[in-house]
């Protein structure tokens, strides 16, 4: 496993995403709005609590996990997790 640090300038802001973009561009594919979905997944919040903080409908956030997994092509929930842990989200 290979470690990066990256300075990432501002929790959960524009910033941040443009940094993890620019230092991983194997996820450039991740919309904004998927990022900040996983970062709210990280905080163990369940889908309709994704809902109310994104202001999204409950098929939008199954959408956005559904596109997440496919793009990071991970299957389970603790793929998620680490790659969010291992990612600074």
């Amino acid at each position: 496993m290979v470690l990066l640090a990256i300075n990432l300038p501002a929790p959960n802001g524009i910033e941040c995403v443009r940094a993890l973009l620019a230092a991983f561009p194997a996820i450039k594919t991740v919309m904004p709005t998927e990022v900040k979905t996983i970062s709210l997944i990280r905080q163990s919040l369940s889908t309709p609590q994704i809902v109310e903080k994104l202001f999204v409908g409950t098929e939008t956030v199954k959408s956005h996990r559904k596109n997440i997994h496919c793009k990071l092509n991970i299957t389970h929930l603790s793929e998620l997790l680490d790659f969010a842990r291992e990612h600074g989200l």
